[in-house]
């Protein structure tokens, strides 16, 4: 485990060397949506050479975005990170209620066409385990959603690309890695990095 994530921090470092050195040729927009995990990624450094517009509120779920101004997405990249602070509105006795996912995914798949982005990435929703007091099994819901979540994107017909992150953010069954979170759900700079690797490799 600990040589693993060296490999991804060293990998993660010479990566965002290797971008800072201005080699990187994509120096487009790119919009990033989301809640307090993406107010308070520092976009900026992580993605530096490109335009970036961001749209986030610390506690926003998918119904809030819709309500936003986000008319400058249309037709750039566009990176949604939410759907975390949702979660606490689905659950029933430790378990994410079918009526919930259905809405949940009714209303995200809805606004992934409204952006009308020309790439739109879906960032899974990360594991979490807030304050170190929830049920781990919210683990294994979140992968559930996300699954679901991807296979309706498949058939939505938009063009996307899908990050599924949830394995990269657990340390075993279920389990968070802890030196990626400061509070369970907010990200250290160590989860930035492994969060930020992955996105920019997707793009």
């Amino acid at each position: 485990m600990l040589f693993r994530k060296v490999l991804l921090i060293c990998s993660c470092l010479f990566s965002f060397s290797f971008f800072s050195c201005g080699v990187q040729e994509e120096t487009s927009e790119i919009c990033f949506v989301g809640d307090s995990i993406t107010r308070l990624w520092d976009l900026e450094f992580y993605f530096s050479g490109r335009d970036i517009h961001k749209h986030a509120v610390s506690g926003a779920i998918i119904e809030d975005v819709a309500k936003w101004d986000t008319k400058d997405c249309k037709g750039i990249p566009t990176v949604m990170l939410i759907g975390t602070n949702n979660l606490i509105l689905g659950m029933e006795n430790d378990t994410l209620t079918s009526v919930f996912i259905d809405d949940f995914i009714s209303k995200y798949i809805h606004q992934v066409k409204e952006f009308k982005a020309s790439t739109f990435y879906a960032v899974s929703i990360l594991p979490r385990n807030f304050l170190w007091k929830q049920n781990k099994k919210i683990n294994e819901e979140i992968q559930k959603l996300n699954e679901k979540l991807e296979g309706a994107l498949e058939a939505s017909g938009v063009s996307y690309k899908f990050i599924n992150l949830h394995e990269y953010f657990l340390s075993g069954k279920n389990e968070i890695e802890k030196d990626y979170y400061f509070d369970g759900l907010h990200l250290t700079q160590e989860g930035y990095e492994v969060l930020s690797w992955y996105v920019e490799d997707a793009l």
